[in-house]
């Protein structure tokens, strides 16, 4: 395959950039660092940029070859569309700026504003130094917020050498093109595959749910300052309404027609690529949250004795005390008064069970997850607040246990489950579990996610506005995360992302059970 020579040049001037930041990264990601990156190596001026040399579409034409596999504007559609440019940004806000008057100093005993403090950059800037906890403001980029790397990147973002691979004009053979190199591979050179449903999901988690182990995590002291809640999250509609800035394998000739369409890209023909990362996501988050409980309960002290309350379900605490409750009509688990482990995907993530064991024929599996599911709500049970530092390890181990069964699930999922019919099914028994009246489980951001999901199992937005029950659960439990569209305010800038926050914490207070099995009772049918 010959090479035009003007994509030939531009392509050695982006490895030239890439190679400058490759080789000063490299320089400095040894155990002698510096306390301060240098201007030049700051990502912002070499990482995204860099992308968009490509990605934003104006050399479209000199890539020609690349037609069916990239859609050319994803840098576009992420600086237009997509919330992450704005993460560092938000910190400056004025609800930021209120949360920096009242947050204590942070784990070093520091007072620094929330702009600089490394638990609100791990997940509103981008961290270069993920494998390494150096906990200063000059290891995170804040040029863009969370860019392109913060997602696509495994290793040291100054140092991925797949940024320059990847483009490699001097690779002519077609079997020897990152396209067509494994997953593994390309993971050995810093590129997430982000097209592995679980890996996607887990990247999404780390913010979206937490990851101790990267210093990730919202704690029940930033809630308290203000924090917005943070929702459960249903990832493939997270991914949707950002917007979307991939197409499924469906939709990409290079990999709709090739070969190894499984092994490389995760793409079967006769699947619902959508559903699939909606089911296996649901396992994922719920896995997300059990290794919150693990990790911190493996950690505590004397100064933290117990876990976090933001590990807890907000809603055992945060109800209104006052006037007829759904809560004191719901049958509720575990014993009366104890406070809830916040395993909002546990909902979602049963009815994948159910779906896959039937239609795998492993009828066992559900049953597992349940009497699983139940030793962990009897291990919170036996302390007033899940567990205490001396007392930890009944409940690490039941936690751990029900882990263990969704990283088996996990394999089985792998067969070709998520087939057009089978979604069908899948569908009908998401909205069966809705309309069901004996789901003490279903609270607020659990129902949110089912409906959600249901959501991706029938993405026709036509259909939403022209069928009535649809536009009615719509209106009472959006079947979107955000709008289509990025809204603008009077200014022309986008709308903050609190709003939304407001919006889906006044549908919290006012959900009802009772008008949820009615809105999905004719789905169930």
């Amino acid at each position: 395959m010959r090479f035009r020579s003007a994509r030939t040049l531009l392509i050695a001037a982006m490895l030239g950039i890439g190679y400058i930041a490759l080789h000063v990264g490299s320089s400095i990601s040894g155990q002698d660092q510096p306390n301060k990156l240098p201007d030049a190596e700051r990502p912002g001026n070499s990482a995204a940029a860099t992308c968009f040399g490509c990605h934003r579409g104006e050399e479209k034409e000199n890539f020609r070859d690349a037609q069916d596999m990239i859609l050319f504007n994803e840098s576009k559609t992420w600086k237009e569309s997509d919330y992450h440019q704005l993460a560092y940004q938000a910190l400056s806000s004025p609800l930021g700026e209120k949360m920096n008057t009242l947050l204590p100093s942070d784990k070093s005993g520091r007072k620094l504003h929330v702009t600089k403090r490394s638990e609100c950059l791990s997940c509103h800037a981008v961290d270069l130094y993920p494998h390494q906890r150096w906990y200063e403001p000059e290891s995170f980029d804040t040029h863009e917020g969370v860019n392109c790397l913060a997602c696509h990147s495994t290793e040291d973002r100054v140092a991925g050498q797949w940024r320059l691979t990847h483009m490699d004009p001097a690779i002519m053979r077609e079997e020897e093109r990152w396209r067509n190199k494994h997953p593994d591979t390309k993971a050995l050179q810093g590129q997430r595959d982000l097209r592995d449903p679980k890996v996607r999901a887990q990247t999404c988690n780390n913010c979206h749910i937490g990851n101790l182990q990267q210093g990730k995590f919202v704690t029940h002291d930033m809630y308290a300052a203000g924090h917005p809640p943070l929702a459960g999250i249903e990832v493939m509609a997270y991914s949707r309404d950002q917007q979307m800035h991939y197409e499924f394998g469906k939709k990409l000739r290079h990999i709709s027609e090739h070969k190894n369409a499984w092994e490389l890209y995760h793409y079967r023909k006769d699947e619902d690529q959508a559903a699939r990362q909606m089911a296996v996501g649901a396992i994922v988050s719920l896995r997300s949250t059990l290794s919150l409980i693990v990790d911190q309960s493996a950690n505590l002290s004397v100064d933290n004795p117990i876990l976090d309350y933001a590990q807890f379900d907000c809603y055992s605490c945060h109800h209104d005390l006052g006037g007829e409750s759904w809560r004191q009509k719901a049958r509720g688990e575990g014993k009366p008064g104890r406070v809830r482990p916040r395993l909002w995907s546990k909902p979602l993530a049963r009815v994948v069970v159910q779906h896959a064991a039937e239609i795998t024929k492993q009828t066992q599996l559900l049953g597992e997850f349940d009497a699983a599911y139940k030793d962990v709500l009897a291990a919170f049970d036996a302390h007033p607040l899940g567990v205490q530092l001396g007392e930890e390890r009944p409940l690490r181990d039941k936690v751990l246990a029900l882990d263990a069964l969704c990283a088996a699930f996990l394999k089985v999922q792998e067969a070709e489950i998520y087939t057009k019919e089978n979604v069908k099914v899948l569908k009908q028994m998401l909205a069966a579990e809705m309309a069901s009246a004996d789901r003490p489980d279903l609270v607020p951001d659990s129902a949110q996610q089912m409906v959600w999901a249901f959501g991706i199992l029938n993405d026709d937005p036509a259909e939403w506005e022209r069928t009535a029950a649809y536009k009615e659960l719509d209106k009472y439990m959006p079947l979107r995360v955000r709008p289509a569209k990025m809204e603008l305010d009077s200014a022309g800038k986008p709308v903050p992302l609190a709003k939304y926050s407001q919006d889906r914490s006044r549908r919290c207070a006012d959900y009802r059970p009772d008008e949820l099995r009615r809105l999905m009772t004719p789905f169930s049918k």
